[in-house]
């Protein structure tokens, strides 16, 4: 963190001296909890060296991540599509446009990629073989 923004931005962050930063840096102090979480305020990355350590990461609480099962993002967007198809929606059981652009297109489009291997995989599987 220190080599993207600086010791002396650090510091000033952490609300301590560039020398007791130092410190802090060599092991020989440690700035209080509520300092150390309070830099995620000033940069999203600034627990993952810590938490690379320990094999883990710090993300949003609502991020979905590449690791997450298939089956949270069909009933997230199962969810979705039922809200904008419920009749007393905007547009009744057609979805509208504004509706559609509130969708959560990242999810979608895992899904749809997911789905697409899939299907691909299981014509593969039953495409006839050819005899040689």
């Amino acid at each position: 963190m220190c080599a993207k923004h600086g010791d002396d931005q650090v510091a000033q962050w952490l609300g301590i001296s560039e020398r007791h930063l130092r410190n802090v840096r060599s092991g020989t102090s440690l700035p209080s909890a509520d300092k150390l979480w309070g830099l995620l305020a000033y940069d999203d990355s600034a627990h993952d060296e810590m938490d690379a350590l320990y094999g883990y990461r710090t993300v949003p609480i609502d991020a979905l991540c590449s690791t997450d099962p298939l089956t949270r993002d069909l009933i997230a967007l199962a969810n979705e599509v039922a809200q904008s198809e419920d009749p007393n929606s905007p547009g009744g059981v057609a979805v509208t446009d504004h509706e559609l652009l509130d969708k959560d297109e990242h999810r979608m489009r895992r899904v749809y990629n997911t789905l697409g291997v899939w299907l691909e995989r299981i014509g593969s599987m039953r495409r006839p073989r050819s005899v040689a």
